[in-house]
């Protein structure tokens, strides 16, 4: 597995979904999220969290934008937790 760089957006969620897996692991999940970047378009991604991530993805209150860091995981974002500045208000 190489090197996947962590970077800070922010998420606006649409509706969340969250369960555990067949593992016993917690997750949550945001179809259609909306992230933004700076100086760069908005896009609409699915956003993926694991384990102690997923109940900040799970607590994320629609249509409310959330700074958190994530990385690339194929087409989908996977959450890392909140940004190193803890500033996660927009």
């Amino acid at each position: 597995m190489g090197f996947k760089p962590t970077f800070v957006v922010t998420i606006t969620a649409g509706e969340v979904a969250s369960g555990d897996t067949v593992g016993g692991q917690p997750y949550a999940s945001v179809k259609e999220a909306t992230i933004s970047r700076k100086g760069r378009d908005d896009v609409k991604r699915t956003v993926m969290a694991f384990g102690p991530a997923a109940r900040i993805v799970s607590e994320m209150v629609p249509g409310r934008p959330v700074r958190l860091s994530v990385q690339h995981d194929g087409a989908k974002l996977r959450v890392i937790g909140p940004p190193r500045d803890g500033r996660m208000t927009v």
